[in-house]
């Protein structure tokens, strides 16, 4: 069994679940199959993340506060990217 030497804030496990999980359930959620499907799809990804950011407090890696700001700093840079990215799409569409 490994213990973590000290916490970090803020838990780089929940940055990159919101940003993984987020980016496969937004993926799930425009795929071309059938609308219960893709629910479910992403709905599992998005339980997925969360379970990710939870077994950090449970497994003692981290305060609850280190995984929040985690939460918060992955959900303010995938917003980040799909406002950029959205921009960008509608520059080459021509829709601005």
């Amino acid at each position: 069994m490994h213990h973590e030497g000290g916490f970090s804030y803020p838990s780089g496990h929940a940055v990159t679940a919101v940003v993984f999980y987020g980016g496969l359930a937004l993926i799930a959620a425009n795929s071309p199959f059938p609308l219960g499907v893709r629910r479910v799809v992403a709905l599992a990804f998005v339980g997925w993340g969360i379970g990710v950011a939870w077994s950090r407090v449970a497994l003692g890696a981290h305060n609850v506060t280190d995984v929040l700001g985690g939460l918060l700093f992955g959900a303010t840079w995938f917003c980040a990217v799909q406002a950029i990215e959205s921009a960008r799409a509608a520059r080459r569409t021509g829709v601005v």
